[in-house]
């Protein structure tokens, strides 16, 4: 009710309130225009009862118009700012709504028709209003087209963008696995690899943190075998062999999450990596190792279909081939001794 002396707004400015707070719940439009609005209520009533106070309709201490004026001062450029932000956003809303993006949650993914789109609908909310999220998105539509580039020149240049965009997701919100993951993979596409392991490092901590949910090791594994491929194509063997180890040994480190959430990805990780070592110590003709390998990815397959995803069979056929020719060598080098 009205209290003796004061605003008759003050009820109006409650039932506002109420009311904003009943449709929002309602409805959940997915905007900040009515946390702005209300307070821009209550920041009108407070100006309102301080015309009341200069007017000397209202019996106030000198006390009380101190802290009147005090909160003025700190409510109003809290209501210019949220309007400002609130026109933001509906700028920014409206350019993503044009390409689609009805809802920016974590999970959203690009469609592959719309990329273009999407980049642009983006790149336009990102220049009103730059939240952590759109710019986590931003940097996956890069992502995603440097992986469909057919030059090299546009590849890097799109892999830059998210990078760029990733950078500053993160610094707006550095508790985002997320955009810190996608980061450590994107700088590993450009074989930035040891950045890419740190970050990969650090986004693994946030994620056991706050996310356990989302397994990323798998994805660091990913980054040290093609290190190792890397290293292997450049002749440097030993190098290629201890990140073909780190990669397995990140791996298997994982193997007991992805077991927790019934994820088939990691049995396809995992034995897309081992293949590769396998591969190497074939050609290193240190057969007998390779034959162990073999044998665990087929003890580990007959739980699960991979042999379709991984070519298991294909290449382990090839290296049973490389088996007998050296046993063929062999044979022929005892009847030339005898």
């Amino acid at each position: 009710g009205r209290s003796e002396g004061g605003s008759p707004l003050l009820p109006i400015a409650g039932i506002c309130i109420v009311l904003f707070s009943c449709v929002h719940a309602l409805v959940d439009f997915n905007l900040h225009l009515v946390p702005n609005l209300m307070l821009a209520v209550a920041g009108l009533v407070m100006i309102h009862d301080h015309s009341m106070v200069r007017r000397g309709r209202s019996d106030v201490s000198r006390k009380n118009r101190l802290c009147l004026y005090g909160a003025i001062l700190m409510v109003v450029p809290a209501m210019v700012h949220a309007y400002a932000f609130g026109v933001g956003e509906l700028v920014a809303g409206r350019a993503l709504a044009q390409s689609g993006i009805t809802k920016e949650t974590s999970n959203w993914v690009p469609e592959i028709s719309r990329l273009d789109a999407n980049i642009d609908s983006l790149e336009r909310a990102v220049g009103v209003s730059p939240t952590f999220r759109r710019l986590a998105h931003l940097g996956l539509c890069y992502q995603i087209a440097a992986g469909q580039a057919t030059d090299p020149e546009g590849r890097r240049a799109m892999l830059e963008n998210a990078i760029a965009s990733y950078r500053e997701s993160i610094a707006r919100n550095p508790m985002n696995p997320v955009a810190q993951l996608n980061l450590a993979k994107t700088l590993g596409d450009i074989s930035d690899w040891e950045e890419s392991d740190a970050v990969f490092r650090e986004a693994m901590v946030t994620a056991r943190v706050r996310e356990p949910w989302l397994l990323g090791q798998l994805g660091w594994a990913r980054m040290y075998s093609n290190r190792a491929v890397e290293a292997w194509g450049r002749g440097d063997t030993p190098e290629a062999e201890r990140h073909f180890l780190r990669a397995i040994e990140l791996a298997e480190e994982c193997e007991s999450m992805y077991k927790a959430h019934r994820d088939p990805k990691w049995l396809v990780g995992y034995t897309q990596i081992s293949i590769y070592y396998a591969r190497l110590l074939t050609a290193e003709n240190r057969l007998e190792d390779a034959g162990q390998v073999y044998e665990r990815l087929f003890a580990l397959a007959k739980r699960d279909q991979t042999e379709l995803e991984t070519r298991l069979q294909q290449n382990y056929g090839a290296f049973l081939q490389q088996m007998a020719v050296r046993r063929w060598h062999k044979r022929e080098l005892e009847q030339a001794a005898a």
